[in-house]
């Protein structure tokens, strides 16, 4: 190390010293003005100031629980915690019900509600500003979607089942997916695409159909059938209240 290096390495330690017994300094006078002004001035020095206090921004939920009965569960990184009334619930989550147990769910800005029913089990991401997608491993789950304000046919929900993916826009519909069963299907009141292949177009329970497994195009997998007893107007009804 040459002469010139010493003394640069020599200055540049010593400005340290003098700068750090310059701030004790002003900490032990009384205050005033100019100490105000003085430290104020340090402190919006980026090289001074502590980034460590600069806070994350937070996690927005997509939704919340606003009613439980019986035991019901929300996975939450790979752990399982109580659903109860007033938990917010996150992108990418699920939500199991037991045997007698039901959640209710409503999005955020109230664009939807969802009453998921006994003995299922469901996750639910939101995919855009204005659409999700909902992938019903099994069970029950009625819906009420508002009708999008925009003049777009997109579908903004998306409810994937093991035989079929189920597209709305503004409806009340109730899916049934039940292990090695054909998923049932009621449009209750709207409009449903299947697989982006049939509209089906519902008044009042009028046009509930199966949809079967298998290979074959879904002309001949989608099936006329009856309303079904798992889902009711009331029950509906106190959907449309919670996004009034």
């Amino acid at each position: 190390m040459n002469g010139s290096t010493r003394s640069k390495l020599f200055l540049g330690i010593s400005s340290g010293i003098y700068f750090s017994t310059f701030l004790l300094g002003l900490t032990a006078l009384p205050p005033g003005p100019w100490t105000h002004t003085v430290m104020a001035a340090v402190e919006k020095n980026p090289a001074q100031s502590n980034r460590s206090t600069q806070k994350a921004p937070a996690i927005k939920s997509i939704g919340t629980v606003s009613d439980v009965s019986g035991n019901a569960w929300i996975i939450r990184n790979s752990k399982k915690i109580p659903a109860q009334a007033g938990e917010p619930v996150f992108d990418g989550e699920d939500i199991i019900t037991e045997d007698g147990a039901q959640v209710k769910l409503v999005l955020t800005k109230k664009e939807a509600a969802f009453l998921v029913k006994k003995e299922s089990h469901l996750n639910i991401r939101k995919t855009s500003p204005d659409s999700w997608w909902i992938d019903l491993d099994h069970g029950m789950l009625l819906s009420y979607v508002k009708p999008s304000p925009s003049s777009s046919l997109k579908s903004r929900f998306q409810v994937k089942t093991r035989n079929a993916v189920m597209g709305v826009r503004g409806t009340i519909f109730f899916i049934k997916a039940e292990p090695n069963k054909d998923v049932f299907l009621c449009t209750c009141s709207g409009m449903v695409s299947i697989d982006n292949k049939a509209i089906i177009i519902g008044k009042h329970h009028d046009s509930p159909k199966l949809i079967k497994a298998g290979p074959q195009p879904l002309a001949k997998r989608l099936l006329a059938t009856e309303k079904g007893e798992d889902h009711t107007d009331a029950e509906a009804a106190a959907l449309a209240k919670l996004i009034e």
